[in-house]
Formats: C-alpha cells, sequence, structure tokens
C-alpha cells in the first residue's frame, strides 16, 4: 500500500460520510482546475479559498477535499510541543524534589 492511500484512508477515517472515491474525484478536478486566484501565502487560507470554489450551477467543486486537507493540516508535523511540555514537568519535579534522601544527612 502507497503511503498516499495510508494516509488518505486514516484521514478518511476522521470524517465520516465522505467515501475516498469522492476525494480522488474532487483531487483530479482540482488538478485540471486554475486555482491561481485562489492561492494564498499560507497554504491553510489557499484550501479555504478554494473550498469556495463553485460551478456554473452554484455547486461548491472542492468541499470535501478541502474539508480533508484542512483536517490534515491541524496534526502536528513534530512533537515537538509535547517534549517540552515533558521537559518542564522533568525541571519542576526535580525542583521540589530533594537532591539527596533525608536518611543520607543522618
Amino acid at each position: 500500500m502507497s503511503k498516499i492511500n495510508l494516509f488518505s484512508n486514516i484521514a478518511i477515517q476522521f470524517f465520516p460520510g465522505v467515501a475516498i472515491e469522492e476525494i480522488e474525484l474532487e483531487f483530479s478536478a482540482l488538478q485540471a482546475t486554475d486555482i491561481s486566484g485562489a492561492l494564498r501565502e499560507r497554504v491553510d487560507h489557499s484550501w479555504v479559498e478554494i473550498n469556495k470554489i463553485q460551478d456554473s450551477v452554484g455547486t461548491f467543486l472542492f468541499a470535501k477535499l478541502s474539508k480533508v486537507m484542512l483536517g490534515i493540516l491541524t496534526i502536528p508535523h513534530s512533537n515537538a510541543s509535547c517534549e517540552r511540555i515533558f521537559s518542564c514537568v522533568k525541571k519542576t519535579k526535580q525542583i521540589k524534589e530533594p537532591p539527596y534522601p533525608l536518611t543520607h544527612w543522618m
């Protein structure tokens, strides 16, 4: 299984009611669409603008794809913030505990 298929299958679990086939169709249509007017400096703002693209009838063309992509963008790309919290907890714990057991001085 390719990494893209694995990732898309995991992503779909977080978006019930959205079929992978619908996402694939919207992605194919996106590749054939001029989205230069929707591109922004921040990728999340670009996906918000892509979400607003409609056809002549008023149907949103990329509603499901943009929803999934915005959801994917909320996943942290590293665990640095978690590690930072553990480091703070460790430092706090070390400050409260004496360096030697009390029996050491007796």
